[in-house]
């Protein structure tokens, strides 16, 4: 870089001295160049911030050349310029650390020269869903935060969703709620110094925040926890509150923050912000979020002072608003909930499903992601339960053998149990609550709210 800056200095100083331009310095020529190297040295790994420093300069600021480097006027115009062109770049970049690389990007360096058309010049980092979970465990694992921050932000503002249906933008908050664990604050620390300004590192902080506390409060009943836990789980929920509504402005642009906001309003005794005007403002602006449904559903579970009338009640409702949905809403609930013991062991119908709409809706389901076999299990498990043979038959003939014992069966209604037409007794209500399981294509559990 210095040898490049010191050429420019050179070829655009005539020999009369360093005040009097070369007439061949064109600025066209001095901008290619200086383009040039600025794309270089990014491919390479160099921010503009970096860039800017090394050349004397403060981002933001004037250009203030070295003694080195100033050669008269001329430079200090070159330097300038070199300036405005390395922060205009760095602005059009998507997101923090957008210069450097993913540890996956195998591209050539040609890919990064000019506006590259060729198809091996794509980077697919987020089509498939497991693959995406692990590359984000594998960037926050290894503490690579610029580049972890830059994935959160494309897969928040992304408009593709995955075979089965969910959204990517809903990515962030399900890796962060299932990956911050309480023993990560020193982490979490070092993440706000690398990126200083990031949007997630808040949001992962009151995560954290919601996630001790309910290592405070433990899985037993409610009648079991003593005053002084009660206090301490509030305190840490009444933190990761806060810390959220502390955020910058830019932070509520994102599913995440709107997401972690309705987890820990729900979990509040007295919270500051109210769950149900949360979701509604969420679910406006992301319809098709569909983890923001099951979460309130959730928290509708008699478990939690509710009632199976009311999820019933949300299903319906709820059905019938998210659009281009193909009314596949109503099963994918259930079918989220199926660990629920009520629905795992005793018959669903104890509990007021609209089998009839179950059905359809779970049919549609499957017309509409076919790839995704463990809905049909799930679908050929509630028809056993309701008794449904014909369905039944029907969709296990079109299962592959490994899916015949996923955990997309209900407990009670295996696909072994099922085919041999016995029948299961209920099973005891547990005293601990459940965590909703996976949601297919290596999607981790919903929330782990207990």
């Amino acid at each position: 870089m210095w040898l490049a800056l010191r050429s420019i200095g050179l070829f655009c100083t005539s020999r009369r001295g360093p005040s009097h331009p070369s007439p061949h310095c064109s600025a066209w020529w001095v901008s290619a160049t200086i383009k040039h190297h600025v794309a270089y040295y990014s491919r390479t790994g160099y921010s503009a911030r970096t860039l800017a420093l090394f050349w004397g300069l403060r981002p933001g600021s004037r250009a203030q050349p070295t003694t080195a480097l100033a050669y008269g006027g001329i430079m200090k115009c070159v330097l300038m310029l070199a300036t405005a062109l390395l922060l205009s770049a760095g602005a059009a970049l998507a997101g923090p650390a957008a210069d450097l690389r993913y540890p996956w990007d195998s591209r050539p360096d040609s890919c990064f020269v000019g506006t590259p058309t060729a198809k091996v010049c794509e980077l697919d980092s987020w089509s498939n869903q497991r693959l995406m979970f692990d590359r984000l465990r594998m960037l926050w694992r290894g503490e690579q935060f610029a580049l972890f921050e830059r994935a959160l932000l494309e897969l928040s503002h992304s408009s593709n969703a995955y075979a089965n249906g969910y959204p990517q933008y809903d990515s962030p908050f399900v890796m962060l709620d299932n990956d911050v664990l309480p023993n990560n604050k020193a982490k979490l620390e070092r993440w706000q110094i690398a990126v200083p300004d990031s949007l997630f590192a808040h949001i992962a902080e009151s995560i954290l925040e919601r996630n001790i506390s309910r290592n405070i409060r433990g899985n037993g009943f409610a009648s079991t926890v003593t005053d002084e836990t009660w206090a301490l789980v509030e305190q840490h929920l009444k933190t990761s509150e806060a810390i959220l509504l502390s955020s910058a402005g830019d932070a509520r642009d994102l599913e995440a923050w709107h997401h972690s906001l309705l987890a820990t309003s729900l979990l509040r005794t007295k919270p500051q912000s109210n769950p149900a005007v949360v979701f509604e403002t969420a679910v406006k602006r992301w319809p098709k979020s569909y983890g923001l449904y099951e979460l309130m559903a959730y928290f509708m579970l008699p478990k939690y002072r509710g009632s199976w009338t009311a999820v019933e009640h949300f299903a319906k409702t709820w059905s019938a608003e998210i659009p281009d949905d193909g009314d596949t809403f109503y099963f994918r609930l259930y079918f989220q909930l199926r660990r629920e013991p009520k629905i795992a062991g005793i018959k669903p119908t104890n509990i007021g499903i609209d089998y009839p709409h179950l059905k359809q809706s779970g049919m549609e389901m499957i017309k509409r992601y076919p790839q995704i076999a463990g809905y049909k299990a799930g679908m050929a498990s509630f028809a056993c339960a309701f008794g449904d043979r014909p369905t039944f038959l029907e969709l296990v003939e079109q299962l592959p053998a490994s899916e015949l014992t996923s955990n997309a069966w209900l407990t009670s209604y295996s696909s072994e149990v099922c085919s041999q037409g016995a029948q299961t007794p209920p099973i005891a209500e547990s005293p601990q609550s459940v965590p909703l399981d996976a949601k297919g294509e290596g999607r981790k559990s919903a929330p782990r709210l207990q």
